[in-house]
């Protein structure tokens, strides 16, 4: 028991009750308080209460700042133990706690409430650097300025986590920046990159028409000069013109197939969908196939498992498909021959070419869709072609709904897959 200097009569916990272990033993009585300047008995339950406190407390004499309580938790936050008879607020906060405090004090009036509240970071401790939140409060009182309330609190935890909070949303802000920056980018590119499409589509049509015409011209002038409406034409004359009809024919085939894949890559490719019978197609494709499977010496089979079976679809666009990969198939065909069978499966019909030649090696499955793309890469290749016409089969496949697909074994051959839906939809 001791005696403040604002005469009342108050309670403060003797230092001997600390050992140099900081152990804490219970107060002999209940804490003392003032109320309206008497000496007023605290409940053993709340003093209770106060001891066992996570947070730090303490209360100080409003002028003195002579420490008249603290709890163990305060204690040790500031590690009192290793002091020996600290009685002064002064004496056991740290220096960076202490000056914040006693300038909050000064901005709060002496008399009636208030509440201050600040973050400060401490040196002491074995830890190291600590985290404090901070709060001063004056007690009210009406015969002289309240006594000072201190409220400790460790938030070194809370404060790493905001630290790694703030880092990580610093690093998902940067990550964000470069993911925009490679968005515009990306989109960029992708705008150039369709320009420059639209622009070489363009180009393939326009030149493709124009080389066009005067083929469409020269087949007709053959026509009539092997006609004899010229005048007699010997053999050796007409052997020559056969042959110019032949490569004629073959550059106008190349042209048309280049004028298809200019419009399936400008989306200006019309479908018109008819009626048609699946025997018949296969009948048809079978009838132009003979003659180039029989120019190689090869075989040529056809079945047809959808009796009756009736596709509604662009005509044109499946037998270009099937001439397409049967002719890819005698192209790199040597012995042996090339099939073409039919099947329905569900909602759809699936063809089959089969071939007994080279085959294609497993990482080049996909390339021989691309256009242009040819297995030998080389200009003195032995087996020439313009590497359009399974590019322009896929993109017409996928365009009436369907795909073209491709197994393949090196030296035994290969099967090109149609999958076509019996009936077409458009596109949304």
């Amino acid at each position: 028991m001791r005696q403040s200097s604002s005469g009342a009569e108050v309670r403060s916990p003797a230092r001997a009750d600390h050992d140099v272990r900081g152990d804490r033993t219970a107060p002999e009585s209940p804490l003392h308080a003032r109320q309206d300047g008497r000496a007023v008995d605290v409940a053993a339950g709340l003093l209770e209460h106060l001891e066992s406190s996570p947070v730090g407390l303490a209360i100080a004499d409003g002028c003195s700042l002579e420490l008249v309580y603290t709890n163990p938790a305060f204690d040790q936050l500031c590690e009192l133990p290793r002091l020996e008879r600290a009685n002064l607020l002064t004496h056991v906060l740290p220096v960076t706690a202490l000056d914040a405090v006693v300038q909050l004090l000064d901005s709060m009036p002496l008399a009636g409430g208030g509440r201050r509240e600040l973050e400060v970071r401490s040196g002491r401790g074995e830890a190291g650097v600590t985290d404090w939140r901070v709060t001063v409060s004056r007690v009210p009182s009406d015969s002289r300025p309240g006594d000072v309330v201190v409220e400790i609190r460790d938030i070194s935890e809370e404060q790493r986590e905001q630290r790694e909070l703030a880092e990580v949303i610093d690093q998902l802000r940067e990550v964000n920046r470069r993911l925009l920056t490679a968005s515009l980018r990306e989109a960029e590119l992708a705008s150039r990159a369709e320009a420059a499409s639209e622009a070489k589509s363009t180009f393939l049509a326009t030149m493709s028409h124009e080389l066009r015409t005067p083929l469409t011209a020269i087949l007709g002038y053959e026509e009539l000069i092997a006609d004899g409406i010229f005048g007699a034409v010997t053999d050796l004359q007409r052997a020559h013109l056969r042959r110019m009809k032949n490569s004629a024919t073959h550059l106008l085939a190349l042209i048309d197939q280049i004028l298809t894949l200019a419009r399936v890559e400008a989306g200006r490719e019309p479908v018109h969908v008819v009626e048609v019978q699946v025997e018949d197609l296969v009948e048809w494709t079978a009838s132009v196939a003979e003659p180039l499977t029989q120019g190689k010496g090869l075989s040529f089979q056809s079945t047809c498992d959808c009796e009756g079976l009736t596709l509604h679809t662009d005509e044109l666009k499946v037998r270009q498909i099937l001439l397409n990969l049967i002719g890819n198939a005698v192209k790199f065909t040597d012995r042996g021959g090339v099939t073409l069978a039919a099947r329905p499966l569900s909602r759809r019909v699936v063809f089959e070419v089969r071939d007994s030649g080279i085959g294609i090696s497993e990482e080049n499955l996909d390339r021989v869709f691309t256009a242009f793309w040819q297995v030998e890469q080389r200009p003195t290749r032995k087996i020439g072609g313009s590497g359009l016409g399974l590019s322009v089969s896929r993109r017409l496949a996928h365009l009436l709904g369907g795909d073209v697909r491709v197994e393949s074994t090196p030296g035994e051959g290969s099967v090109f897959t149609v999958t076509l839906p019996t009936a077409y939809e458009e596109p949304r």
